[in-house]
This record gives C-alpha cells, sequence and structure tokens, in this order.
C-alpha cells in the first residue's frame, strides 16, 4: 500500500497503490489517479515492474472497451 505508480511505457506518474483485494484467482490492485479509481490485475503482464526499496512500481494500464 502506498506505492507510487507509474505508466510502464512512458514512466509518467500515475497515482498511488490504495488498496488490495483478492478474487479468488489473483491480488487486484486498486490505484488511485487524479481522475479515478482503477483496478489492475496484480499478475507480471499487467505490473512488469515492482520496486519496493524506492516505493513504486510500474504498470500496463488496462484497455476498457465500451
Amino acid at each position: 500500500l502506498g506505492l507510487e505508480v507509474y505508466h510502464h511505457y512512458t514512466k509518467n506518474r500515475l497515482g498511488r497503490v490504495m488498496d488490495f483485494y483478492e478474487n479468488g484467482a489473483q491480488v487486484v490492485l486498486k490505484i488511485k489517479t487524479d481522475k479515478e479509481i482503477i483496478e489492475v490485475l496484480f499478475l507480471s503482464q499487467f505490473v512488469p515492474e515492482v520496486d519496493i526499496e524506492h516505493g513504486r512500481i510500474e504498470i500496463i494500464p488496462p484497455v476498457m472497451i465500451e
């Protein structure tokens, strides 16, 4: 909790990990951005970089299809 979240490709800051939960199959991170709360599966294809020492993670944000 509290890790700074950055976009894996652009390196732009997206927000902060505010919570997480297990959905029965995997852990889901809840990330607070400036505009919304997004949920990202804690899997290597969505969270390729975790740096606890520096308090940050990098994510590949999910694409929402409407």
